[in-house]
């Protein structure tokens, strides 16, 4: 566990992210959502010791944060390799840095773990799936105990998704703290243990999501337009909202009404399409938390 205490970042002279109540970030998968340019960033930095909060404390587990580096991996969103050296030279490299270097056959089994190349293809010459997946691989060097994802899904293909997706459940079912920012909602909802939000300058935590999904997950999807007639009021009571397009009615509704509507749908023999998952609206996220407290 993580617990943030009172943290205050200031840039030129004006706040960019305060801590208003006591957070302790859980073991397990905590994602991280908050709009562009809230400090979801800034927040890792924080964490990381990369830079310094004007105010507050961070301790891993009642540790500082320097003396809990050895047991945190972090995969970047643009993280920094050396262009004219192979990918497992790279590792070769950051690895020699590590408090408790990995031995060189475990080395090559974990680039072979995560497709990094163990040819003389430079990582200039590298696709950016390819960075990626170099990026997983140095992210795990320290087998860690705290493991940070910015973004990591961006720029990897379906395949490598799968399996960073697998890898976090392996981690979380080893008891590992997992903090993840990702702006695919689909995934969060899926993987979240807790949610971490960053909105308006302002920390927010929310212990337990599953617990909370019905209430904070919405549902849209489509209904032929020759089905719609006479929608009865006890149905569109239960929807967020309904508008009609040129394919049909989109209709969207809070998880917690889910089964009412299903089952409505299947006495009526109406077909649904394109049915997914999301997130309400931060601001929404951010009452109903408020709401909690």
């Amino acid at each position: 566990m993580i617990s943030l205490e009172k943290i205050k970042k200031v840039y030129k002279h004006r706040p960019i992210l305060v801590q208003q109540e006591p957070i302790t970030i859980q073991k397990g998968v905590n994602c991280v959502i908050g709009l562009n340019g809230m400090g979801k960033t800034t927040l890792l930095k924080i964490l990381l010791g990369i830079i310094e909060p004007e105010e507050g404390n961070i301790r891993y587990e009642n540790r500082s944060i320097a003396e809990s580096l050895k047991k945190i991996g972090v995969m970047f969103d643009q993280a920094f390799f050396y262009p004219d050296l192979t990918g497992l030279e790279n590792l070769q490299y950051y690895n020699a840095f590590q408090e408790e270097p990995i031995a060189h056959e475990n080395l090559i089994e974990l680039a072979k773990e995560w497709g990094v190349p163990l040819d003389k293809i430079k990582v200039k010459d590298y696709s950016l799936g390819m960075k990626k997946r170099l990026t997983v691989a140095f992210s795990q060097l320290s087998n860690p105990d705290f493991w940070f994802l910015d973004e990591p899904f961006n720029g990897i293909d379906s395949e490598g998704k799968q399996q960073l997706i697998n890898k976090i459940k392996t981690e979380k079912a080893e008891n590992k703290t997992i903090l993840l920012i990702s702006h695919d909602f689909n995934v969060n909802i899926k993987l979240a243990d807790h949610l971490f939000i960053v909105h308006n300058r302002s920390m927010y935590y929310l212990k337990d999501f599953p617990m909370h999904a019905n209430n904070l997950v919405y549902s849209s999807a489509y209904i032929s337009l020759e089905n719609n007639k006479g929608l009865p009021d006890t149905f569109v009571s239960k929807l967020l909202s309904y508008d009609e397009t040129d394919s049909g009615l989109e209709i969207t509704y809070l998880k917690r009404n889910e089964s009412e509507i299903i089952e409505w749908f299947l006495k009526e023999k109406i077909m649904v399409k394109n049915a997914e998952d999301n997130m309400l609206a931060i601001d929404q996220l951010v009452k109903y938390m408020e709401e909690l407290s």
